[in-house]
């Protein structure tokens, strides 16, 4: 193979690559905004504020990783609605998440316990609390 045949063969693989890191990004793109949409207004402000404090998706947000990543978020994010949205049943919480009652309840112990025992933690809890105005967690 000649350098100008292997320059043109590396050009040609990564054109093809961006194509299919733009489709990855468009498609997780409307994966979020179909998950946010089947939230009321309320929770989609909220589900974003977390996103963006913790720097993660959406879709890993609202989905089913068991990562530290995505799941200390998720817990902050549960028991923050329930702090936010009093009014509505822990079921009807479940069911916009895709959880149960008893995973917010879970939710709402855990993020207890990381809020006493990690400061960076409870920063970003009280950060997204104090953005968006919702009484503290009980």
């Amino acid at each position: 193979m000649t350098v100008a045949e292997a320059t043109a063969a590396y050009q040609t693989a990564r054109a093809a690559f961006v194509r299919a890191a733009e489709d990855l990004r468009a498609a997780v793109e409307a994966e979020a905004a179909a998950l946010l949409g089947g939230l009321p207004g309320d929770l989609q402000s909220l589900a974003e504020a977390v996103a963006a404090e913790w720097d993660v998706e959406i879709v890993d947000l609202l989905g089913r990783s068991k990562r530290r990543e995505h799941a200390e978020p998720r817990i902050a994010l549960l028991a923050l609605a329930r702090a936010a949205c009093p009014h509505h049943t822990l079921e009807r919480l479940g069911q916009w998440f895709g959880r149960n009652h008893g995973t917010i309840l879970h939710a709402q112990a855990a993020v207890r316990r990381l809020c006493d025992s990690d400061p960076v933690y409870r920063a970003r809890v009280a950060r997204i609390r104090a953005a968006l105005q919702i009484e503290p967690l009980t």
